[in-house]
């Protein structure tokens, strides 16, 4: 799959909402579960049972830099981080790939905020609420498949940083002081999985 983009119909929902490149399989949870444990997908105001997919790369990424923190600052764990996080974005455009999480019926006003704390922390380096915060905030909000409107701000933001592509975005991301730290949990919040 690697190098292959998709569009939106192509892209999966993942436990927590956002769209991306799974890879992996889908999981299918009570509609009423709590949306701790999953999201749902597009049918989700006409089916019994929630389907939600996380990327088994991301998971495995975060799994080692949780296991082994030190690893992740060579650069073969660089490189690979790269590539399976490009992988996992789905799209080359970083700016279509966030208007298109405006697009899932699952994304809250939660998930944009988040995403826009995300797009400060790629540009300038900060974030206004620490990353472990948003984890519970992102299981508690659910959005019945009402689309949120972009903030041509923010598009303007990544227009104005020069950021085109994902990878650009990436690079961005990580040379900031504790980026790496900080874009591997994301990547963790926007497709790994919920436990």
């Amino acid at each position: 799959m690697a190098g292959q983009h998709k569009h939106l119909e192509m892209l999966e929902i993942t436990p927590r909402g956002f769209l991306g490149n799974s890879l992996g399989d889908t999981v299918k949870v009570p509609k009423n579960t709590s949306q701790r444990y999953a999201f749902s997908g597009p049918e989700y105001l006409t089916q019994s049972i929630r389907e939600t997919v996380s990327n088994p790369n991301i998971d495995a990424i975060f799994k080692h830099y949780q296991l082994k923190p030190n690893d992740c600052k060579c650069i073969n764990f660089i490189e690979n981080l790269v590539q399976v996080s490009i992988d996992a974005f789905g799209l080359s455009s970083f700016s279509e790939w966030y208007i298109l999480q405006h697009k899932s019926p699952v994304t809250s006003d939660s998930h944009i905020n988040f995403l826009n704390e995300t797009i400060d922390f790629i540009i300038f380096g900060e974030r206004k609420t620490p990353l472990i915060t948003w984890i519970p905030i992102l299981s508690l909000s659910e959005n019945a498949g009402n689309y949120t409107v972009v903030n041509n701000n923010i598009i303007d933001k990544i227009d104005k940083a020069g950021i085109k592509t994902v990878k650009e975005a990436i690079i961005c991301w990580i040379s900031k002081p504790g980026g790496v730290s900080d874009f591997v949990l994301t990547l963790s919040i926007l497709f790994g999985r919920v436990d």
